[in-house]
């Protein structure tokens, strides 16, 4: 009795693993492998872009951000996609779509929330606008004001299509600022 159990475990355990070892990646539920393989590639191509496109080196993209790219973009591609269908050269702009949406979100962020770095540029663009129209502080505050109140009403990737209504929030934040 004691030999038929161990060889009833034995078969199901080898049963087990075959049927493991066989797995094949569906949407939504890729195999360790294809996942593995998907983020070394998408890591080695995001590396290419931030070397060769000026807007990429200008955030100085970390590491950890690209891993946080990768994961985001696993993530939704998985979700939409088997492994063959992202590599599919008719669904290339689709998925790097859904790459693009998650490098948005990491470096610059989205409405209500954007990222420190991307805060960061702001105020130095918006700071060499603002030279000799008021005293330092004044033009910090102005700035600060300006960025919390178009960070709550835009998405940082409306910005250039914005013109009338930053100009609306620059001109209440500077009249705000400069009769106090």
């Amino acid at each position: 009795m004691y030999k038929s159990s161990l060889k009833s475990i034995l078969v199901a355990f080898c049963a087990m693993c075959l049927v493991t070892s066989c797995q094949k990646s569906v949407k939504g539920k890729w195999t360790d492998a294809d996942k593995a393989a998907f983020s070394k590639e998408f890591s080695k191509e995001i590396e290419k872009t931030v070397k060769a496109d000026v807007s990429f080196k200008s955030f100085n993209v970390t590491e950890s951000e690209i891993k946080i790219m990768s994961d985001c973009s696993l993530s939704k591609i998985e979700a939409a996609y088997t492994p063959e269908e992202a590599g599919n050269t008719q669904k290339k702009s689709e998925v790097e779509k859904l790459g693009a949406e998650c490098a948005t979100v990491t470096l610059i962020g989205k409405k209500g929330a954007w990222t420190s770095k991307f805060k960061e540029m702001m105020k130095i663009e918006m700071g060499k606008g603002m030279e000799g129209v008021a005293t330092p502080e004044q033009t910090k505050l102005i700035i600060e004001c300006i960025i919390s109140k178009a960070e709550n009403n835009f998405e940082p990737t409306e910005l250039g299509n914005s013109g009338a209504a930053m100009a609306e929030i620059g001109k209440t934040c500077g009249e705000s600022i400069m009769t106090k």
